[in-house]
């Protein structure tokens, strides 16, 4: 859990790395998926903010 959280941050803190190449895709993968995963929230968020702006 922990690592998920570190690496879904891309925080990257080094205490635990994946041994396996197999592990280090995975990881990579998951950091990608973080990084969309935040894009699409703020995206969202400004589409709300600016949706609101326009009713107005």
């Amino acid at each position: 859990m922990y690592f998920s959280l570190v690496t879904l941050a891309s925080l990257g803190y080094g205490v635990i790395t994946p041994a396996v190449p197999l592990t280090r895709a995975l990881a990579c993968m998951e950091v990608i998926a973080g990084q969309f995963y935040l894009a699409i929230t703020v995206a969202g968020l400004v589409a709300l903010y600016l949706k609101e702006g326009r009713d107005r």
